[in-house]
């Protein structure tokens, strides 16, 4: 299966499933759709919006809401995991709904968790990754950065009283 171009097949009869169609479904996204997609110099950017009129969830309670109280202004923005190398950003202007047992509330993300600005699904990674990795190895990583950037940036701290040097 191919990523780029029309739904279709191609010389070699594989399926070719366009990227927006690709995100959704991976995303899992039944209330939202993915408007397009720009590849830019630092990341690919994934530009999400409400499916047509379909009912959202309250963001505390998560109760399907009837109402749409007003769009947000400013839109927010995910990390999300990589694709094939290329870091992936989701960008969406979040809606207010009106809930019948919370009042007007910020519409829940399927994505991501109401504070979080990383998805669910590199949340998930991260923590994986971090129970696999021992806390020596991680030591080790941070010890060798920090000398590293002490030796890059000439950085000269007093010697202890206790020293020996």
């Amino acid at each position: 299966m191919t990523l780029v171009g029309p739904v279709g097949q191609n010389s070699e009869g594989d399926d070719e499933v366009l990227i927006e169609t690709f995100l959704r479904k991976e995303m899992r996204l039944k209330a939202h759709t993915v408007r397009h997609v720009e590849q830019t110099e630092e990341a690919m950017v994934v530009s999400i919006d409400q499916l047509g009129k379909r009912l959202l969830r309250c963001g505390v309670c998560r109760q399907r809401c009837q109402k749409v109280h007003d769009v947000m202004r400013k839109e927010r923005e995910w990390r999300d995991l990589s694709m094939r190398g290329v870091p992936l950003l989701l960008r969406y202007h979040p809606r207010r709904v009106s809930c019948p047992r919370c009042g007007v509330r910020v519409e829940d993300f399927p994505w991501a968790e109401p504070w979080a600005r990383v998805s669910t699904v590199l949340a998930h990674a991260v923590a994986s990754l971090a129970r696999e990795v021992s806390w020596q190895t991680t030591a080790l990583a941070r010890r060798e950065d920090a000398l590293a950037s002490l030796s890059s940036d000439k950085v000269c701290f007093p010697l202890r009283p206790w020293s020996t040097a």
